[in-house]
């Protein structure tokens, strides 16, 4: 059974990108580590993502190669 993805709001997923590196939103302090994988398949999901979001998840696939899928 696959568990559906945890859907973010744009702040909380601004703030996780910041917290796993990514270069655009690396000013955003205290967001917490979250899985790349759960990361990347959170923005897939979600019906409305900010353009700058969307532009950072083929990021979280590149940066971190060997996701656990």
């Amino acid at each position: 059974m696959i568990d559906e993805p945890i859907l973010l709001d744009e702040d909380e997923f601004s703030r996780a990108l910041g917290a796993l590196g990514y270069p655009g939103f690396s000013h955003l302090i205290g967001g917490h580590k979250k899985n790349p994988a759960e990361l990347l398949f959170s923005g897939l999901c979600s019906n409305n993502l900010d353009s700058r979001l969307v532009e950072a998840l083929p990021w979280l696939a590149y940066r971190f190669p060997n996701l656990d899928w």
